[in-house]
């Protein structure tokens, strides 16, 4: 089962570390489960606008860009490097 190391989401250098996804699919629900945490319900309280793939020293990010209000977009970044390609 996946698990969340610390980090508030808010840059690259501090992003939400996943770790033990035995799947990207578990990885990516993982995801999903700690933005609900953050947001609330999905694609009620937020919806995701955009999701982007990228690549620093070595690691794999997932950025992901929620829509909290027509004004209000928000990037919560996730090091998927443990589970990326799995």
């Amino acid at each position: 089962m996946a698990r969340f190391v610390g980090n508030t989401g808010q840059s690259m250098e501090d992003a939400v570390v996943i770790l033990d996804a035995r799947t990207t699919a578990e990885g990516i629900a993982a995801e999903y489960k700690h933005l609900e945490a953050l947001f609330g319900k999905r694609n009620i309280d937020w919806r995701l606008h955009r999701q982007t793939l990228a690549k620093a020293n070595g690691r794999h990010y997932d950025v992901m860009t929620v829509e909290i209000s027509p004004t209000d977009f928000r990037d919560v970044y996730f090091d998927i490097t443990d589970f990326f390609g799995k």
